[in-house]
């Protein structure tokens, strides 16, 4: 009921004011009997929204929450930072990329003012809505400075954003100096609205969030609200990279995860695998929380660090969150921007996430990622992956999030042993048959030292076009070890369905060369798919017994059609 009462003051202000919501002397300033009749109204429809939303838990539609329907008193925001943690709910559930949110750097639930560009989103493209955008903000900062340069000097409002202006900065004590402040530390900002972002980010956290539960709650018994620190961090963008190097979900630095026991390498960064991620950050907070005593400062640490969280502690005194956020003991900030926030976005989107049936009636939680796993006994590419485990290239990017690019451009092999994820219900041993061999006019081929892409092509049977085609090369250039793709595996589909008992006998009886003293010969059109080697192999016969129409080069392309002549028997 206490949810509902806040949600639907949320909601009721929406077409208010900005001033009414940000400024409780500009309610106390109503007439009594506006106030009394305000209340009433707030009153009256709470009871409507409490019935609502209960329904809603009931009828199980929109976003199944998993049991997850409380929040940890431990995670309940503080009276003293409502209104700083209501300026977050609204940027995350509100506004969304349209809106352009002027505000204080310090305060930032000190709104000057919300700019709609809703319209003109609507009729620009997206390179157009943004250069708009861009302008608009800036011109807007550069109106308000003005205003601000205005009231630094003394002179009277002139204006209804003036007076609005002297309203929201009344919180702040002190005279004209207060003005001057806010434009000499630049504490004049725009901050765009990212609710389209949200969403999406509460939808995708469905693929891994039992996964990380699992880890979170499973094993390191920490308060499973921390399952959803990558709201804030990431958004759940499981290929996120940020400017500065920090990577995933959990937005780990190279150093950082490197000390918390992930492999980051050429081949390899798990900061990228959502459940060995989940695993350092549940290690770096668990030591933390150890270290600081209390979960607001362990989560600001993610952000600032534990020595920094830990130096800023002891040099103002407090380990009140509160009191180092919203109402430091002296003049001095003990976090900038981004530290001083980033406990109150996280308090913010908790609320958001737990009440989204309110705000985001329409999205549902992506399916979970159920997944099986295989490992090769050698490196291999990934196309060789791609092609053994019946899976394409995308699928097994989108399970196998830590091998790098440098692994799904042929660069570097997928490591021995390593782990590959393939979607739950896809056989281990698809495509058995589809072994390595060093054999040339094998399946696979693996590079030996002297060897050349154009070599390698002349002796199975194939055109360096082809090859690369087949490897998803983006040259010629291979390396010793390097596996190369010769075929396609045939019949997939149909082969992943057979057991691996089976599959060996048949790839046995396949082995066979049986002898026949009968020669007899057959007519065979070229399928989509299909080399002389695998038409060759299908047959039982070698490359040279196979016939090209007159006129046709030996070495020239197979097209789908083509009629060839296939002997069998005889020497």
């Amino acid at each position: 009921m206490k949810r509902s009462l806040i949600n639907l003051k949320r909601q009721l202000l929406i077409d208010w004011s900005v001033s009414i919501k940000y400024s409780a002397k500009l309610f106390s300033s109503l007439a009594p009997l506006t106030l009394l009749l305000f209340t009433l109204f707030c009153a009256t429809f709470a009871i409507a929204a409490a019935i609502e939303e209960d329904d809603l838990s009931s009828s199980g539609v929109a976003v199944k929450l998993d049991g997850r329907e409380k929040i940890r008193s431990e995670f309940m925001t503080p009276p003293a930072l409502r209104d700083r943690v209501d300026f977050w709910i609204d940027i995350f559930a509100k506004y969304g990329s349209a809106h352009i949110v002027l505000h204080h750097r310090i305060y930032p639930q000190i709104v000057f003012l919300v700019i709609d560009l809703t319209a003109e989103k609507s009729r620009l493209n997206s390179v157009a809505f943004a250069n708009l955008r861009t302008e608009v903000e800036k011109k807007s900062l550069e109106r308000l400075k003005t205003i601000f340069q205005d009231l630094a000097e003394g002179k009277r409002a002139i204006s209804t954003r003036h007076i609005l202006v002297e309203k929201r900065m009344e919180m702040i004590p002190g005279g004209r100096e207060k003005y001057r402040q806010a434009i000499d530390n630049g504490w004049l900002r725009a901050q765009i609205g990212i609710k389209e972002r949200f969403a999406e980010a509460i939808a995708r956290s469905g693929r891994y969030l039992d996964y990380i539960d699992s880890v979170i709650v499973g094993r390191y018994r920490l308060p499973r609200e921390l399952s959803l620190l990558p709201l804030i961090e990431s958004s759940f963008d499981y290929s996120a990279y940020s400017s500065v190097g920090a990577a995933g979900i959990w937005q780990l630095m190279p150093k950082t995860a490197q000390v918390l026991g992930l492999e980051v390498g050429k081949a390899v960064d798990q900061r990228r695998d959502p459940i060995a991620a989940t695993e350092a950050a549940a290690r770096y907070l668990a030591r933390a929380y150890e270290r600081l005593g209390s979960w607001p400062l362990a989560i600001t640490s993610y952000n600032h660090g534990v020595a920094g969280v830990a130096a800023k502690v002891q040099k103002f005194g407090t380990s009140d969150i509160v009191k180092l956020v919203e109402y430091p003991p002296s003049d001095e900030r003990p976090f900038g921007f981004a530290s001083s926030n980033f406990y109150p976005e996280f308090l913010a989107a908790l609320e958001v996430y737990y009440s989204c049936r309110f705000y985001f009636p329409e999205t549902t939680l992506d399916e979970p990622f159920a997944y099986r796993e295989y490992r090769f006994d050698r490196p291999v590419s990934a196309v060789y992956a791609s092609r053994f485990l019946g899976l394409a290239i995308e699928d097994l990017k989108e399970y196998n999030l830590s091998l790098t690019s440098a692994v799904w451009n042929g660069k570097y092999n997928i490591p021995a042993r390593f782990p590959v994820r393939l979607p739950l219900g896809r056989p281990a041993h698809p495509v058995q048959s589809f072994a390595v061999s060093n054999v040339y006019g094998g399946s696979v081929y693996t590079v030996r030292k002297g060897d050349t892409l154009l070599k390698i092509a002349q002796r199975t049977n194939h055109t360096v076009a082809e090859l690369k085609e087949l490897n998803n090369l983006q040259d010629a250039q291979v390396k010793i070890g390097q596996v190369l793709v010769l075929s396609r595996p045939e019949n997939a589909d149909q082969r992943s369905k057979t057991t691996d008992s089976q599959t060996t006998k048949e790839i046995s009886k396949k082995a066979v060369v049986r002898k026949n003293t009968n020669t007899y010969v057959k007519n065979y059109t070229v399928k989509p798919g299909d080399n002389l080697w695998s038409i060759a192999k299908k047959h039982n016969v070698a490359v040279d017994k196979i016939s090209r129409l007159p006129g046709v080069a030996k070495n020239a392309p197979l097209k789908v059609g083509e009629k060839l002549t296939i002997s069998h028997g005889g020497k």
